[in-house]
Formats: structure tokens, C-alpha cells, sequence
């Protein structure tokens, strides 16, 4: 197995860092080879063809397959025919970021603007196996893979992106690579089990309670708390249940819930953000810059938690008039989140990513 590691909060990681899907496969006694880029780049490096070549000579012989979820699934598809793979095996993978081919694409933004999008060639595709969420943009990418090659579609509804932490919760991941490998994947059967054991899941409730429209929003609250009861240690879902209750107006329990979070998992810069975009907005400058300095610490890459972290420093030290203002400022957005809330504007003055 040929993986791929996926877009990581931490780039740059150690060349002996755990690969992608690493202890399965070795629990299991595969043979891997483990990808990694130094950066979020989608593989889009210059020196790509002669580490496909050291990894065909390495691997000479053997029965190849490539693996990979998200922008590791991207790299799965777009090198298996270079890499001479049987079988890719792809979770909720791009097609590109590149706005030209995949103008629906706004997820990556950031990256995409930056990236200098190479021609890979892929005279030969190689099949694929290819779980995906139809519900959101992800269907279009599996589309356009289809289209390319002979591929095997896995349609999940509201198994979120990546669709494999749903797999994993339901106990499927790991028998469906497994039976790709040995030639003996059902995806019936597979489909079949993934609906009777969709609500064991708890990011299959996290992503139906954020497809709930405007007028089901207590519907949507009550979703995640039962995504929250089925996988308690996921920060995730009690930080988008914060998100809901905040722009509901239950600014003591939203402050409750991104507290918990945090204490969860104490650097997550992610989370320090939310909680400090939180803080902010009710006034109370002193702590979220605290926290936004360390969220900033934490991922020292991120421009965008930088300007948040200098923002709030120019704020604590501005002058009286210009603190009024700001407080006025906050007060009216608060107004205009829990209005659009009602609305159904959820997007308006939501606390998510920075």
C-alpha cells in the first residue's frame, strides 16, 4: 500500500510521523509506503515524478495499491497510474482546487490562490474505489473521477467530509480496505451496513444536524447533542453545538460548551479562536486576547490568527472613544447574529473557523 498523508493544522510534520492509516496496515501485516508533503500543497511539487519512481522501484514485483483520504485521496487518484497501482483507494478526495476545472470548489481558498497547479499525467488511471459524501461538494469531485476512469462510487449521505471518520465509527473502515485488497469488496453490502449503523455515528449526526434548515434549528441542536453523547471525546461536536446556542442567543451555555471544548484539547488553535471570537464579541477584550495570542502561538503559520491575535491587542490599548465604539459594535453584531439566526442567515456572525 502506497498512502498519502492529508491536509494537516500543523504542516512541516517529522519525517517519523505515523503515516496515513499506519497502524492499520501494520496491525494487519501490509506492506506500506508512507507520503508525505512538507506542507498543504496538494502534492503539487516539482520533485513528485522521482519519488513515484523511487516508490515504483521500491515496491518492484509487488501488487501495488494507493491510498488516501481528502487531499491524500486527491494524490491516491492522481498517481496511482504513474505508480503502476492496481487499485486506488480514495475518501472524499478533490479533483483539484484548481478554480478552472472546479469553479464549485471555495473550501481551500487560501491554498488554492497560492498554488501553481502542475500537469500530472495519467496515461493509464488505474481503478478506484472512491467514498464520498453525495450530500455536499464532495459528490461533484467523485463525479468528475468517475468520468476519468472506471470507478466505484460509495455514495455516504451526511457522512461529512472526510467521509472516513463515519466509516470509522461505524466500524467499517477497516473491513472495506481490507476486502478492496483481497477482491472481495461488496459495496451492497457495504451501503446496506453503513445505513443500519449511520446513527452510531456521531459525525453522521453532527453533518444532519448542520443540514438542517433555518426553521429546524432546535431539531439540529438536539442532533448534535446526541452526536456529542455518541463520541464524547470529539471536540468537534460540542463546538459546533457552542456555534448553534451562541447564534440562538444561550450565551451562558454556548461560553459553557467552547470551555469544555477547550479543555478537551487545550491547544487547538481552532478552538482558542472560537472561544476568544466569542469573548470578543461580549466585550471582554483582556481574555480573548490572551487566547487569541495563544491560538496564534499554536499555529504560528496562520496569518488569519495572527491579524485576529493584533487586532485585539490595537483594541485593549485603543482610546476610551474608540472602545465605545467597538462595544456598540459588538452589541450590534450579537443583535444581527441571533436575527439572522431566526432568519435562517445562519452564516451571518457564526464562530467557526478563522
Amino acid at each position: 500500500m502506497v498512502t498519502f498523508a492529508n491536509y494537516r493544522d500543523a504542516p512541516g510534520t517529522a519525517p517519523d510521523a505515523p503515516g496515513f492509516g499506519e497502524a492499520f496496515l501494520d496491525a494487519h501485516g501490509i506492506d506500506a509506503i508512507h507520503i508525505a508533503g512538507v506542507g498543504n500543497d496538494w502534492y503539487q511539487y516539482a520533485d513528485m515524478p522521482r519519488a513515484l519512481a523511487a516508490v515504483q522501484a521500491a515496491a518492484a514485483g509487488r501488487r501495488l495499491f494507493t491510498y488516501g483520504s481528502s487531499m491524500g485521496g486527491y494524490a491516491a487518484l492522481r498517481f496511482a497510474g504513474a505508480l503502476g497501482a492496481e487499485r486506488a483507494i480514495a475518501i472524499s478526495p478533490q479533483y483539484s482546487l484548481d478554480r478552472r476545472v472546479v469553479p464549485h470548489e471555495r473550501r481551500w481558498r487560501p491554498e488554492a490562490a497560492r498554488l501553481r497547479f502542475l500537469p500530472w499525467p495519467d496515461p493509464t488511471p488505474s481503478d478506484a474505489v472512491i467514498f464520498y459524501d453525495p450530500c455536499g461538494p464532495d459528490g461533484a469531485h467523485a463525479a468528475l473521477w468517475a468520468a476519468d476512469r472506471a470507478a466505484t462510487l460509495v455514495p455516504l449521505p451526511h457522512a461529512g467530509h472526510p467521509a472516513g471518520m463515519f466509516l470509522l465509527q461505524a466500524g467499517l473502515l477497516g473491513p472495506a480496505v481490507l476486502d478492496i485488497l483481497a477482491d472481495r469488496f461488496d459495496r451492497p453490502a457495504l451501503l446496506r451496513a453503513a445505513r443500519a449503523r449511520r446513527r452510531q455515528s456521531g459525525h453522521y449526526l453532527a453533518m444532519l444536524a448542520a443540514a438542517q434548515p433555518p426553521w429546524r434549528r432546535r431539531l439540529a441542536m438536539r442532533l448534535m447533542r446526541a452526536a456529542m453523547e455518541a463520541a464524547p471525546l470529539m471536540t468537534l461536536y460540542p463546538s459546533r453545538l457552542a456555534g448553534m446556542l451562541y447564534r440562538a442567543g444561550a450565551d451562558a451555555e454556548a461560553e459553557h460548551w467552547h470551555r469544555h471544548t477547550l479543555a478537551l484539547a487545550p491547544n487547538d488553535p481552532a478552538l482558542l479562536f472560537r472561544l476568544s471570537l466569542f469573548l470578543q464579541r461580549h466585550g471582554r477584550l483582556a481574555e480573548a486576547g490572551t487566547l487569541a495570542e495563544h491560538a496564534s502561538a499554536s499555529l504560528p503559520d496562520s496569518a488569519a490568527l495572527a491579524r485576529h491575535a493584533a487586532g485585539l491587542r490595537r483594541m485593549q490599548h485603543a482610546p476610551g472613544l474608540v472602545r465605545v465604539a467597538l462595544r456598540g459594535h459588538n452589541a450590534l453584531m450579537h443583535r444581527l447574529t441571533r436575527l439572522a439566526w431566526r432568519r435562517g442567515w445562519p452564516d451571518l456572525g457564526r464562530v467557526e473557523q478563522p
